[in-house]
This record gives C-alpha cells, sequence and structure tokens, in this order.
C-alpha cells in the first residue's frame, strides 16, 4: 500500500494543475474583477476645513473638494469661502472636468464662480494638477472672465 501512495499523490497534482481548473481558479480568486476595470465610477471627498463660531460674530469658514468618475473622465467641485455677519467673503467655487495627460498629471477645464455678498463673477478655468517628483502636490490654473 506505501508504493502507490507517492503516484497517487503526483496523479493529484496533475489533476490540479491542469490548465482549465488553474483558468477556473484565478478568476474566481480575483475578487474584484479583471485587473484593468477602468470602467469604474468613484467618488472621493476631502474637507480640509470647517470651522465655526456661534455668539455676537457668528462665523464659518470652509474648505474642501470632491470628485466623482473613472480613472479617465472626472468631475471636480472644490469649494472654499467664509461667512460672517450674514454675509460671504472670499467664496470660490470651482466645477472642473479632470481628464489624465500622462500617469501623473490631469488636464482640468471648467467654470469658477466667486461668491460674495457683492454681485459674483463668473470665470473660466483651465489648469493642470499632478504629482511631480518625490510626490509633490502640484495644482496651476488659470482664469479668464469678461470683467477682468
Amino acid at each position: 500500500m506505501n508504493q502507490h501512495w507517492p503516484a497517487a499523490l503526483m496523479l493529484a497534482i496533475a489533476a490540479l494543475s491542469s490548465p482549465t481548473t488553474a483558468t477556473a481558479q484565478t478568476s474566481e480568486a480575483a475578487p474584484f474583477g479583471s485587473p484593468i476595470a477602468d470602467e469604474t465610477v468613484w467618488l472621493h471627498a476631502v474637507l480640509d476645513q470647517f470651522e465655526g463660531r456661534l455668539g455676537a460674530n457668528d462665523a464659518l469658514r470652509w474648505e474642501g473638494e470632491a470628485w466623482t468618475g473613472t480613472d479617465a473622465d472626472r468631475l471636480w467641485l472644490k469649494s472654499e469661502g467664509e461667512f460672517e455677519k450674514s454675509k460671504v467673503f472670499d467664496g470660490q467655487q470651482e466645477a472642473l472636468y479632470d481628464t489624465p495627460l500622462s500617469a501623473w498629471f490631469d488636464l482640468q477645464a471648467g467654470l469658477r464662480y466667486d461668491l460674495d455678498s457683492q454681485p459674483g463673477r463668473t470665470w473660466a478655468a483651465v489648469g493642470i494638477e499632478g504629482l511631480s517628483q518625490y510626490f509633490f502636490h502640484i495644482s496651476a490654473t488659470a482664469y479668464a472672465s469678461d470683467t477682468g
């Protein structure tokens, strides 16, 4: 009986390593689908600052950004501002379309609206955002408006 045990073990190993079994195990072992799934829609939001004070001088300050989309196409929403004594100061809201230029940088284009208690102003925005060497985050945006 001990003589047949190594042969049975080799036969079991050969059966488990057949190509059809290995392919079936690989597809079941990838829990998130194929390694290249660029069509998944993601949502990411960061609130960098949200602080306020209550009392005689009520105030609120916020700054944050969010994006949703795939690896190739994203919609960015960026907002910051200050609310004090029933007036908004330094409010900037941006809605930008984002698409990759390279593995490290994205092209962004869209609109910016300055929200102040005075009449607001709308700007066209074009810029780049990404990671430089040593993973420094870089963002440069140019704004244009018909009012200067």
